[in-house]
């Protein structure tokens, strides 16, 4: 567990599928203990829905306290039956939260949430899921850009489903303009990977010290996309 003078934070990015699994299996148990496994002090959480929902028993803040985190909901859509949106589940309690529209006329609604950490350093985290059309994305990259460039942490994390899946997209040129290189291990379709779709990016770019996919018998099966993990020094050496 990352403590406030820690060196070192493990972030992870999850889409979790509304729960449901490859075996078209509603079950958040099945989904906490891929969460366990990843060990991260911060884990974004996309496709989150509250109870009501079919096999979901209980609230997200009830699921998490179960591990050990606090938990941040960012709704983007409310359902007949249950709330939608992301989710950023942490160790440590964060000390500023802000929650942001990624809208875009005619499409499905999405948002961001983004929280301040003080680490060693100050730590800023955005959790995100991005449109599914590549206009739609490069609006909303936009949107982010401009709350990146807000303030001055020691250090910007992107979280989140970015949905895009072109190697040489416009918006992997943005990111890779705005992040620098960062590796994109491919999480989608969880059973036989082949787009890197869920994505971390870190500035300064220098502070990513790893980063892969958690791909594990269980991971496969319990959502359609793995998980992404990465470790980040948040102290400068």
């Amino acid at each position: 567990m990352t403590s406030p003078g820690a060196q070192h934070l493990r972030v992870a990015t999850y889409n979790i599928h509304s729960w449901q699994g490859a075996d078209n299996t509603a079950d958040p148990q099945r989904i906490l203990r891929v969460i366990t496994a990843l060990n991260a002090d911060v884990i974004a959480l996309q496709e989150v829905v509250s109870p009501n929902a079919a096999g979901v028993p209980c609230s997200l803040t009830e699921l998490a306290q179960e591990l050990g985190y606090h938990a941040i909901f960012g709704q983007t859509m409310l359902r007949p039956d249950t709330r939608y949106g992301n989710a950023l589940l942490s160790r440590q309690k964060p000390q500023i939260v802000k929650h942001h529209s990624l809208a875009i006329h005619g499409r499905e609604p999405r948002g961001v949430i983004e929280a301040t950490f003080a680490f060693a350093g100050t730590v800023r985290i955005f959790a995100t899921h991005l449109g599914l059309s590549a206009r739609e994305r490069s609006a909303q990259f936009t949107k982010l850009y401009t709350l990146f460039q807000r303030g001055a942490p020691e250090v910007n994390i992107l979280l989140g489903d970015l949905n895009d899946w072109f190697p040489l997209s416009p918006l992997r040129r943005r990111l890779r303009l705005a992040f620098g290189h960062a590796p994109a291990p491919r999480t989608f379709p969880a059973r036989c990977p082949l787009f890197a779709l869920d994505r971390i990016h870190v500035t300064p770019a220098g502070r990513l010290r790893h980063l892969a996919r958690h791909n594990t018998p269980e991971a496969k099966v319990a959502s359609d996309h793995l998980p992404l993990v990465a470790d980040i020094q948040v102290e400068e050496s």
